[in-house]
């Protein structure tokens, strides 16, 4: 997955890390770079999302690889 960048949190506040939320349990992929990636968000059962669809608020899943994939901003 494809991190974001540390940001300071307001006093009183932590920052999570948004990489320690998602973890992909598989992939099946194209050599289109379309696909479905199996992730697991928060610790929750893992589900499968296509590319293009929403993983967790304001993210998609970007084109998936053989073994790795991406989230990144909804369009």
């Amino acid at each position: 997955f494809m991190g974001a960048s540390p940001v300071a949190a307001a006093p009183g506040l932590a920052v999570v890390n948004p990489a320690s939320r998602f973890s992909l349990v598989g992939v099946v992929a194209r050599a289109s770079r379309a696909g479905i990636a199996l992730i697991s968000v928060d610790g929750k059962p893992a589900k499968p999302y296509r590319v293009g669809a929403t993983v967790d608020e304001g993210l998609v899943l970007q084109p998936v690889e053989s073994r790795r994939v991406a989230l990144g901003p909804s369009a």
